[in-house]
């Protein structure tokens, strides 16, 4: 990638040069013949002219052999691509120009010549980016699936194993903070998942015995045993992996085309370049013949299926990358046009995918900063994407002065946090199912506003029988939303909105974004 880049960038420092010289050339073209008759501007166009030549062979050998080998093996396959048809052109614009070098009078069009060869490398490079930052992303993926296992042996216990070593029916133990290595069933335990690689849902799921479980994602909390389902190279990420790789090797409907319609077109060129050439000859001389020859060769060249077509695919699959876009293949962004219905996703699309503490609803008569600082104390004991945005909340909120307590905090997998204090006893953060299991009072103003607002997503807090305050959480929505939909809008694309999260979060987004959820 670095070696072709250093041959594209000093191309171009060649191509600007002979660009300068020709332009020099053509002057004679724009002004009087009286201005420039004199012996010293004929001597400097001679000069000029070599000078392009010289500074266009290194071109010619930079970008032109990458295409020759290419011509050379397609010919091997007896196939016909765009390449001989550019390779015909460049190579009708260095030979008629060297030729009118060499005798001293005629065009030169060394600057064309050149400027297809970097414009077509330009457009390959700027693949090659594109795939090469596809295949980057996909690694990264590839890297999130452990090597080793603890895999249960006959005696009960759990050994350190190879993950290419597991097969179907095989028992793991995934602790928490772990990834899961492969697809599997939860045979024993409970835990919070974060998948939202696999489902895009950025809120954790509760998974407990029965439940199947997709290798790659994270077990946030629990102790989990999984029975594998799937091999190693064959669970839901190395398929997606394999899918997209596939895929993004495979051409584009147009460009499948232009390859179609070069298999004729360039030996019709080349008959019509020598009829024309032929018959230009009998007329006007074979210096004439010639010229006209290859100048239909040349014509030919730059043409929308040897450069508009590919390159335009190659610089949006570049671009697009470059913004963190990734296309499985060109065909896919071809039939972008035709699009006239979009769905967007919600969360890590329209949203963020970071839940954020917006607001703390307190029991009657509660003390606000006491609260604060019991659930800042739990929320600093776990690793979980809400208690993180607890202690968020607490630093931005300048009601509460006192400091957290230090306190011993345990995990309850797919609940919430518990911890034993010696003045307030047992002290519970998590989810409403946590709190009813432990038989905990929900005050009544609680009760209505839960009522109220069912769209978004609470975590209590409580101690000594009764539910002290609950936290309200909100997904931010991304900054460039709203533009990027507006957009949608003025190109008459009817949008609205898909996610696999509760109707009253997706309402709740949706007003903010005047989105219907699709149906």
């Amino acid at each position: 990638m670095a070696n072709h880049l250093l041959r594209l960038g000093l191309a171009i420092f060649f191509t600007m040069n002979v660009m300068v010289f020709t332009m020099a050339l053509w002057s004679q073209s724009v002004y009087p013949d009286s201005e420039i008759a004199g012996p010293l501007a004929s001597a400097l166009r001679n000069v000029f002219r070599w000078a392009s030549l010289l500074f266009s062979l290194p071109v010619l050998w930079l970008l032109g052999k990458p295409i020759l080998q290419g011509v050379q093996q397609s010919l091997r396959r007896r196939t016909v691509t765009t390449d001989l048809l550019i390779l015909i052109g460049v190579a009708a614009a260095y030979g008629f120009s060297i030729v009118s070098v060499v005798r001293g009078e005629g065009h030169v069009y060394f600057e064309v010549g050149s400027m297809v060869l970097v414009f077509v490398s330009l457009g390959r490079w700027l693949e090659a980016k594109g795939k090469l930052r596809t295949g980057e992303s996909l690694d990264r993926l590839a890297d999130l699936l452990p090597e080793t296992v603890r895999c249960l042996q006959p005696d009960g216990s759990y050994q350190e194993s190879p993950r290419t070593s597991v097969r179907t029916g095989d028992v793991l133990r995934v602790l928490p903070g772990e990834r899961i290595p492969l697809d599997g069933t939860i045979v024993g335990g409970e835990a919070h998942l974060d998948q939202q690689m696999v489902t895009g849902e950025s809120q954790f799921a509760v998974s407990a015995a029965g439940n199947a479980v997709y290798g790659g994602t994270l077990n946030v909390d629990g102790d989990l045993r999984i029975e594998v389902t799937s091999e190693n190279g064959q669970e839901t990420l190395s398929r997606l992996i394999k899918l997209i790789r596939t895929a993004r090797s495979q051409k584009g409907r147009h460009e499948q085309v232009a390859d179609r319609i070069t298999a004729w077109f360039v030996p019709a060129v080349c008959l019509i370049a020598i009829g024309a050439g032929w018959r230009q000859a009998a007329v006007q001389g074979i210096d004439s013949g010639i010229l006209t020859g290859l100048a239909v060769a040349l014509i030919a060249c730059p043409c929308a299926l040897g450069l508009a077509t590919p390159m335009a695919v190659w610089a949006a699959l570049g671009r697009a990358a470059e913004n963190g876009v990734l296309f499985r293949s060109g065909r896919i962004l071809e039939k972008l046009s035709d699009v006239r219905f979009a769905c967007f996703d919600k969360t890590g699309t329209l949203t963020e995918g970071q839940p954020l503490a917006t607001e703390l609803l307190l029991g009657d008569g509660e003390c606000e900063a006491e609260v604060l600082s019991v659930a800042a104390s739990l929320a600093a004991g776990s690793t979980h994407q809400l208690s993180h945005a607890i202690a968020q909340f607490a630093k931005r909120n300048e009601s509460t002065k006192s400091s957290p307590m230090s306190v011993n905090v345990s995990t309850l997998p797919g609940r919430g946090l518990r911890s034993s204090h010696a003045a307030l006893g047992d002290v519970l953060l998590g989810s409403r199912r946590l709190f009813e299991e432990a038989e905990l009072e929900f005050p009544q103003s609680l009760e209505q506003r839960l009522v109220q607002d069912n769209g978004s997503q609470w975590v209590f807090v409580g101690w000594a029988g009764k539910v002290r305050g609950a936290f309200r959480f909100e997904e931010q929505l991304r900054p460039e939303a709203g533009q990027a939909l507006s957009v949608c809008r003025a190109m008459n694309i009817d949008t609205r909105l898909l996610t696999g999260d509760s109707a009253g979060r997706a309402k709740l987004v949706g007003q903010q974004l005047g989105l219907e959820a699709a149906s």
